[in-house]
């Protein structure tokens, strides 16, 4: 009697152990849109809780670099973080490398994007280029 319940106890106690390692939910990752320079001027879609990774071609070499201007409404699309990526060897595209900028979507409603590829010390001066992208949040 006494092992059947030491024996009970230990099953019991190792299953309690192996549902504790599973995880919380089988929730869905985050949906993760991707876009670059050709999407300028246009307008895409992504669900509420997902991330927007925009990818920029740049020329640091020369001082020419991303600047975010304007993000039209900080409730609806966040920046949370702004990378550069050297190109890769054999890379014949002209660039020096890429930035990349990714916002988090934070809640349904609208928000553009407003960039600017400059010198930085050259304020006075028009950009040499500019992006603009919408952003719907659904």
């Amino acid at each position: 009697m006494k092992t059947k319940l030491i024996l009970s106890g230990t099953i019991f106690a190792l299953m309690l152990s192996l549902y504790a390692c599973t995880p919380a939910s089988n929730a869905p990752a985050p949906e993760l849109v991707s876009v670059d320079a050709s999407y300028a001027g246009k307008e895409v879609e992504i669900a509420d809780g997902g991330l927007l990774t925009l990818t920029l071609e740049c020329n640091p070499k020369i001082g020419l670099e991303w600047e975010l201007k304007n993000l039209s409404d900080q409730n609806v699309l966040k920046l949370v973080n702004q990378k550069f990526r050297p190109p890769e060897s054999g890379d014949a595209s002209g660039s020096d490398g890429q930035e990349i900028w990714s916002f988090k979507a934070l809640g349904t409603g609208k928000s553009t994007i407003y960039m600017e590829y400059r010198q930085p010390w050259q304020r006075q001066f028009p950009p040499e280029r500019t992006f603009s992208l919408t952003v719907v949040v659904r």
